[in-house]
């Protein structure tokens, strides 16, 4: 534990949050030592917060369908289920945009 300690003491915070909020990507022992790490560094939860946000915003925008899918919301420790709603609703509307955009417009081609 110590060893991890050490090496998360060298990252960044970003790259801390992203070990918290990553589902099962991370043990819950390098979870614990990350958040411990933030705590050291004495972090607002406003710069945690904007940080997840990010982290989760990029997340959800990339994985959009999968997120739709499930059945549980994701799980944070940083961000409260109406900002999860927000972030839903923005990358839910790019997307829909998007596939709006690179739709063909069949009654413009007199070939079909």
């Amino acid at each position: 534990m110590s060893n991890l300690k050490e090496r998360y003491s060298s990252w960044t915070t970003e790259k801390l949050i992203r070990v918290i909020e990553s589902g099962e990507d991370y043990t819950l022992i390098a979870k614990d030592v990350a958040s411990e790490v933030l705590k050291e560094r004495n972090i607002l939860s406003e710069s945690a917060k904007a940080i997840a946000i990010n982290y989760w915003t990029k997340e959800i925008y990339k994985n959009l369908k999968e997120y739709l899918k499930s059945t549980t919301p994701p799980i944070s420790k940083f961000l409260e289920l109406d900002d999860f709603k927000i972030i839903f609703e923005a990358a839910f509307s790019e997307n829909k945009n998007r596939l709006e955009s690179i739709q063909v417009d069949s009654t413009k081609y007199w070939f079909v």
